[in-house]
């Protein structure tokens, strides 16, 4: 009795610092101690910092074990943070696989979306975390979502220079030559940041190097304002 009045004394305690125990002890993996706070009545949806719960702490940390506890314990598998991000989010933006996997066995929703249009395959796109997007493709993710903006996955993984997620995508039915709101294609992307093996992968899937954004700019404009000499060969050889 004693000790559960510490834990809750504890957990008030913490709370007002923005963090909740539940998060804190999620965050470490620690099943044992976690079971314990559970038991004791610790809630499993208490909100911490920026409105996470002890789900989101552990799909951070990577943390199978703890986020299979926390769902059995009533955790909220699509609870958002003040961001709109779920669990499955957080774990495929940190590359997770364990955890992205135990998540979707729970019935994580791989398509949810956050205000401004992102799901997880925009962020396992952009870390380049392959195993993670062919999970979440098995989960019924689709390769061809773009965001609010209009960018598409390939782009995102594009722009972060991850040519690996960029092949698997493409293998996946993605699109190469999508356009968001800009204009801006992957191509756009990886010539102006100097992407040049980026650049290599994209024309290689028959990237369209003419196609212009809104300003009336094709990827090899954008290269050759920023001084990317390489980028700028290549192109210029794609479009002979």
């Amino acid at each position: 009795m004693r000790h559960a009045l510490a834990m809750v004394l504890a957990c008030v305690a913490m709370h007002a610092f923005g963090q909740t125990p539940l998060q804190e002890v999620a965050a470490s993996g620690d099943v044992a101690t976690l079971t314990r706070w559970l038991d004791a009545g610790a809630n499993p949806n208490a909100r911490g910092e920026h409105g996470e719960t002890a789900l989101h702490a552990a799909a951070r940390a990577g943390h199978a074990a703890a986020l299979t506890l926390l769902i059995a314990r009533g955790a909220a598998i699509e609870s958002r943070n003040d961001d709109g991000e779920t669990a499955l989010f957080v774990a495929a933006e940190y590359g997770h696989l364990d955890a992205v996997r135990a998540l979707l066995a729970h019935k994580a929703d791989a398509r949810a979306a956050t205000p401004t249009g992102e799901v997880p395959l925009h962020v396992a796109a952009m870390n380049g975390a392959v195993p993670v997007i062919d999970a979440l493709v098995a989960a019924h993710a689709d390769v061809r979502v773009r965001n609010k903006a209009g960018e598409g996955v390939v782009f995102w993984a594009a722009r972060a220079g991850n040519a690996d997620a960029i092949r698997r995508l493409i293998a996946l039915g993605a699109p190469v030559d999508a356009q968001g709101e800009s204009g801006h294609t992957a191509l756009h992307a990886a010539a102006a940041a100097g992407q040049t093996g980026v650049v290599r992968v994209l024309l290689d899937a028959r990237a369209d190097a003419s196609l212009r954004n809104k300003a009336g700019e094709r990827a090899i404009d954008l290269a050759r304002g920023r001084g990317e000499d390489e980028v700028v060969r290549l192109l210029e050889a794609a479009m002979r």
